[in-house]
């Protein structure tokens, strides 16, 4: 059974075969399906109706629990640890997998979880001294004195999952300039 079927199937057993369901249509959400696939789950389900949820989602997303808030804390903290050691040993000579290798072990030391799974949720990219790309693969090209280093990505932390983007550069990494950061978005 694929899994638009089985995603149909579901919705019929639990009696919303005629219901209104709520999808987050907004530009900057994403469903989780292809074009393809949305397509065939409305031919599936003729009587549903799908609506646009996305601001309502979203507002409900602004209220955060201590819990929660608690956590994003952890992962920014862990993310941040990884970053830092990375740019700490960042050198020329090094790889950009030598940098990834170096913030994902800090992250597992951490008591983060891995930024490589399966279900693309979580990825952790890295260019030096290349054409800016979305979520570039790390490559064995040797780093350079001068050589911007962007890192992209974010790790989970008992389910939750923060991102951002970090820049230095090689051979200038002001680490006082990224706490300064730090201290402004605490602020």
């Amino acid at each position: 059974m694929a899994n638009i079927d089985l995603l149909a199937s579901t919705v019929r057993e639990f009696g919303l075969g005629a219901a209104n369901i709520g999808l987050e249509f907004g530009a900057a959400s994403s469903i989780r399906m292809t074009p393809d696939e949305l397509g065939g789950l409305k031919s599936a389900l003729l009587e549903v109706a799908f609506v646009d949820c996305d601001e309502a989602v979203g507002r409900s997303r602004m209220v955060k629990s201590a819990m929660e808030i608690a956590r994003i804390r952890k992962t920014v903290e862990i993310t941040e640890s990884g970053y830092l050691a990375a740019f700490r040993a960042a050198a020329p000579g090094m790889t950009e997998r030598d940098l990834i290798a170096i913030i994902a072990e800090e992250w597992l030391m951490q008591g983060g979880e891995t930024p490589y799974n399966g279900n693309n949720y979580e990825y952790l990219a890295l260019q030096a001294g290349r054409i800016l790309q979305m979520t570039p693969s790390p490559v064995d090209r040797k780093i350079e004195r001068g050589d911007l280093i962007q890192i992209d990505g974010g790790r989970a932390s008992a389910g939750t999952r923060r991102t951002f983007t970090a820049t230095p550069i090689s051979g200038r990494i002001c680490l006082r300039r990224y706490t300064s950061m730090r201290r402004e978005r605490a602020s």
